[in-house]
Formats: C-alpha cells, structure tokens, sequence
C-alpha cells in the first residue's frame, strides 16, 4: 500500500505509519489555475523530513496547470529540484487532471488531447533527463479521454484511479492495458493519520524499473532488491566483484560512475551506509574513506546486483 499526501493530510505519528504504508507519494507543489505561479505544498518540508528520518521511501508529485510544453519542462525542473533537495526515492509523477475539480473552466482544462499529451512527455522526459524516474498521474477516464493513452503506457509510470464505491476498500478493477499504480480510495484510514487519506495498490518493485535498460545478462535476480538505502543502516554484498570507487574533484554525483577504481567487494562484505547519492538508474553508498583519505563509493543497487539489509 502506498499514500499520496498534501499539505490537507494530518500524520499523528509517523511511526505507526511505517508499519502501515510500503510508500509514500508526496505533492511538492502546484501551478495556480488562475494565477500560473508555482507554489511549494505547504507540508512538503515536514512530510519529507519525517519520511526520511523513519527510513518511508517517497517519491513527488506535481499538480500541474501547465498549458504549453515550456511550462510542463519548468515544473519538471522544478520538481526534480525538490527531488533532489529531499533525497526522493520513488518516482516523480505529473497530476495533469482538472484544476480545480469543478466543472468550471480553468488555466489549462480547455487544452486538447494533443498539447496536454506533449506537456505530460516533456514534462515526464525532462524528468528522466535529469536522473529520476517519472510518472503520470490521471483517472481511468482522463487517461482515456483527455490523454493520448497509447503514447504514454510504454513509456512512463501510469498511476491512475478509479474509485468504485469509494467505502475505503478496493471496490474497481482498472480496465486500462498498463498500469502500475491504482488509486483506489480517497477515504482510506491508516494508522498515525487524522481522517482519511487515499490508498494506492502498487507492486512497488514496478516503481523503481519500469524505466531501466536491461541490465547486461540478466538472471533471476536481476532486479531491484533495495528500494531505499537508509543512512547508518548496515548492508550486505550480494555478489562478488563489486567496484569500490572514489569521487572525482568536482563533487558532482553525476561523475561518480567515472571515478577512479579503488578496489572491490567481495560477496558477503558488510558495510555501512554513510550517504546515498542516486546516478540515474543507480543508487550509490558512501561507506567512508581509504587509508589514503579517499572517499569509498559502491554501486548499491544497478537493476542487476544490490545489496541487502
């Protein structure tokens, strides 16, 4: 199960919601449908945080009232920013449905299927672009109607809903040819939260690999293992030959695979993870200096080998 939250949620205790949640999709802002401007959700710095500090992956969503691809790439690049700036660990989904939920015509409703499809891809590739991986968000119906579907299913993350009965449990069955995430209530109750909350059916390994290459020679144990590498927590080699590597001078994580080699891992080394830095695809441990003061980096998990807690 995984919760979507905004600042109109309320977490009573963030423990409880550990035990009760695999996930946790937070929306970092929105465009005014009638203003244009881009504002932060007002809870976005606390839910983060506290997601962070109990080990809960997260990943963002934007509401989006774009109404042309320039302004789908700057909520893109902004939401990578907070992406990147709260260390997010799912992906990163545009909300391209109805402004202000009402049938009155706001900013971006009376866009075609055709601009509101290109502003979802630009937004969605921009995303990709920069290192994350990337989602839309949108009814059953919406997807059907006021997006070019077949565009999209192969290539992003589909999160949709479709609520049934709306009592709190799964009452509806997504008729869509490919999805990975369904939204099937807006009146869940989770432990740790006052009120309700929506609740979301995901297999949640979908969520961090539907964007990945293959990995070379892939076996049975060729996907993610790991979703979230949580700082101080001590992990396990799974395979032998795993490539210790330092960072270079520019401290840019994006450089990290390029690094000089220092040694390797051998399968079954613990070690502890001091910082996680995500290249892409990949997510990076930094387990601590070499006799020579050098920082000591491993590929923590490639799509293909990983280590386990």
């Amino acid at each position: 199960m995984i919760i979507d939250l905004s600042k109109y949620n309320t977490v009573t205790d963030w423990k409880k919601v550990k035990e009760s949640v695999s996930g946790v999709i937070l929306r970092c802002g929105y465009r005014g449908y009638g203003s244009g401007k881009i504002v932060e959700d007002k809870k976005l710095k606390e839910f983060a945080e506290a997601c962070k500090e109990n080990g809960i992956p997260f990943g963002l969503y934007f509401m989006s009232q774009a109404i042309n691809p320039q302004e789908g790439k700057e909520e893109a690049e902004y939401s990578v920013a907070k992406a990147k700036e709260y260390g997010v660990t799912l992906p990163v989904f545009i909300d391209s449905e109805d402004g202000d939920g009402t049938a009155r015509i706001v900013r971006a409703d009376s866009l075609s299927k055709d601009q509101r499809t290109k502003i979802v891809i630009i937004f969605c590739d921009t995303v990709k672009s920069l290192g994350f991986q990337s989602g839309i968000y949108a009814s059953e119906s919406w997807y059907m109607e006021k997006l070019h579907y077949e565009q999209l299913k192969d290539k992003y993350i589909i999160w949709t809903a479709k609520y049934g009965a709306n009592t709190g449990i799964k009452t509806s069955n997504i008729n869509l040819s490919i999805y990975h995430m369904h939204q099937y209530t807006s009146k869940g109750l989770v432990a740790g939260m006052e009120g309700y909350v929506d609740l979301n059916e995901a297999d949640i390994k979908k969520l961090v690999s539907v964007n990945q290459q293959p990995a070379p020679n892939p076996d049975k144990n060729s996907a993610h293992i790991q979703l979230n590498y949580q700082k101080g927590i001590q992990y396990t080699d799974t395979a032998d030959g795993l490539r210790i590597r330092t960072k270079k001078a520019s401290q840019d994580p994006s450089v990290l695979p390029n690094g000089e080699i220092l040694g390797t891992m051998q399968k079954g080394t613990k070690v502890k993870n001091l910082a996680t830095a995500r290249v892409g695809d990949q997510i990076w441990m930094y387990i601590g200096l070499d006799k020579n003061g050098r920082e000591q980096w491993v590929c923590a998990d490639t799509g293909a080998k990983a280590y386990i807690q």
